[in-house]
């Protein structure tokens, strides 16, 4: 008895002593002042500033990012600049899968004789449509321009014009894979690129520049962009500006929780 009471009084004490660890974890990952928080701080912010400047940079130079004359077969427009061009892509739209039928038969057996009898009765039932999945239908060159986006494969071409897209969604369809929706007015089908991860930031980050510069002003986005980076820039998350050195009273409550 003796022997099972001190087993049973050190699980307890290990529930004890793991439960206000959990505690003390969760404690500093609120805390600013962290390591965690520094860190998680510090990387989001670091994206976020470079994603900025990666636009800016882009929008500066678009006008000279590719050479049309001997990096692609696409034929821009007299006023059309193009700002990517991604081969490998993925043209992924939806398919419905088989449908399937469930139900059942009801109804009231009677005899006839001792060795007939008769059932009536009914068959009912629904159908069930298939669900609807993400399918690649071919794969080939994605080009995005200052007008358009254009897929083009072996099998299939489609054309997304900035003036009918609808909007832009991003979903992902696997580990390390994601697709980028893009439904037009003129399409009821709903098509999209899909690609890597990485692949598909960059596809993303050239797709709102290029929708940007058709709905708006070159000079204006510029100016919009530096304005935000000057103001990242002054102005950076708490936990990488906060001191190292913790107030007098947020010690002692830290070593009361400890």
């Amino acid at each position: 008895m003796v022997v099972i009471g001190s087993v049973i009084g050190a699980v307890a004490l290990f529930i004890i002593w793991a439960v206000i660890g959990s505690m003390n974890y969760a404690i500093k990952l609120q805390d600013p002042n962290s390591p965690e928080s520094k860190l998680k701080a510090k990387s989001i912010y670091s994206r976020l500033l470079g994603d900025k400047e990666m636009q800016l940079k882009i929008l500066e130079t678009y006008e000279s990012l590719v050479d049309e004359t001997t990096d692609t077969s696409f034929l821009a427009g007299p006023d059309e600049q193009i700002i990517l061009i991604m081969t490998g892509v993925s043209l992924v739209e939806t398919r419905r899968m088989g449908s399937s039928f469930k139900g059942g038969s009801a109804g009231v057996s009677y005899r006839l004789t001792k060795r007939v009898s008769v059932r009536s009765g009914s068959f009912q039932g629904q159908s069930i449509p298939g669900a609807e999945v993400p399918t690649i239908v071919d794969i080939g060159q994605f080009v995005v321009t200052t007008e358009r986006a254009v897929f083009t494969g072996p099998k299939q071409s489609r054309e997304f014009d900035f003036s009918k897209l609808l909007s832009v969604s991003r979903q992902v369809i696997g580990k390390g894979h994601s697709v980028l929706y893009l439904p037009v007015s003129n399409r009821k089908t709903v098509s999209g690129v899909g690609t890597g991860e990485g692949s598909l930031d960059i596809i993303s980050a050239r797709l709102n520049i290029a929708i940007g510069l058709k709905r708006g002003s070159k000079e204006a986005m510029i100016q919009g962009l530096r304005s935000e980076i000057e103001n990242l820039k002054k102005n950076p998350p708490r936990e990488l500006t906060s001191s190292q050195n913790e107030p007098a009273a947020s010690t002692t409550e830290s070593k009361t929780l400890n």
